[in-house]
């Protein structure tokens, strides 16, 4: 079982991607940890790719909500919707889990 709870665990900005625009999703966090957690957040492509707030305190059983902004200044070099592929890091000073 992962230290927190991540959902939806994988995030699909859609298949009409196009360039010169902000494309904004929400995932929601869950300590299932019995103590406080402190994590901070990271992505893959940080010029990409960027998540609010980039750190976080969670105490046990607690949820936040997290935005996930991707900026899109060329457009995918595939016409595929998974043609962007990041990681969203979540790392603490015992664990790191992604979601992509």
């Amino acid at each position: 079982m992962p230290m927190l709870l991540v959902s939806p665990d994988r995030v699909d900005f859609g298949s009409d991607i196009a360039a010169e625009r902000v494309y904004k999703e929400t995932i929601t966090v869950t300590n299932t940890l019995s103590s406080p957690v402190v994590f901070s957040l990271r992505t893959s492509a940080p010029g990409r790719l960027s998540v609010t707030p980039a750190e976080c305190s969670l105490e046990a059983g607690e949820t936040a909500s997290l935005q996930l902004k991707l900026n899109v200044t060329h457009p995918p070099a595939q016409k595929s919707p998974r043609s962007y592929r990041d990681i969203v890091f979540l790392q603490s000073t015992y664990f790191q889990q992604k979601v992509r």
